[in-house]
């Protein structure tokens, strides 16, 4: 049976991208960017239905035969600070990680004004070199940890709402 419904934060504003799971599996949705779900249940009675979302607690919700489930999450007592996304939404505290961990003063990012936004990250991070082809409207090639991959190409994918740019 198929339950749908919305994630909502305290003041009611959808959030988009959050993640829902059947409680027990791996495999579950996004929410759109009204904070809309649909999810296919196979015992509507028994599931529980898990939501997260980065910054708010995770909450579990019995469906209990029901159709529409909407959710409204609260926000989590620890800073978004703390933690870093390591893979799709998953959450790790950075003094865990057994890796260098940078981030980027958002900021700095406002106070930088360019007409090629990707130009604005060049000197944020070590190891991130931005290469122009001159002009503010040329075009910017990224390059991680300089130029040592097996094919020659260093590139990061980077994927919007599920579409590769």
């Amino acid at each position: 049976m198929s339950v749908r419904g919305k994630v909502t934060d305290q003041t009611r504003i959808g959030l988009p991208e959050a993640s829902i799971l059947i409680k027990g599996t791996t495999l579950g949705p996004l929410t759109c960017q009204e904070g809309n779900y649909q999810i296919n249940v196979p015992d509507v009675e028994k599931a529980v239905l898990v939501v997260g979302f980065i910054g708010f607690e995770q909450t579990e919700v019995a469906v209990n035969g029901r159709s529409t489930v909407d959710v409204q999450l609260a926000q989590s007592a620890i800073g978004l600070d703390e933690r870093v996304v390591i893979v799709l939404g998953i959450t790790r505290k950075s003094k865990s990680l057994g890796y260098a961990v940078q981030s980027i003063d958002v900021n700095s990012m406002t106070e930088i004004r360019d007409a090629n936004h990707t130009n604005m990250l060049a000197g944020t991070a070590a190891g991130v070199n931005m290469i122009s082809a001159g002009g503010s409207t040329a075009s910017t090639r990224e390059e991680f940890r300089g130029n040592n991959s097996l094919t020659g190409n260093n590139q990061p994918l980077y994927v919007v709402e599920g579409m590769i740019i």
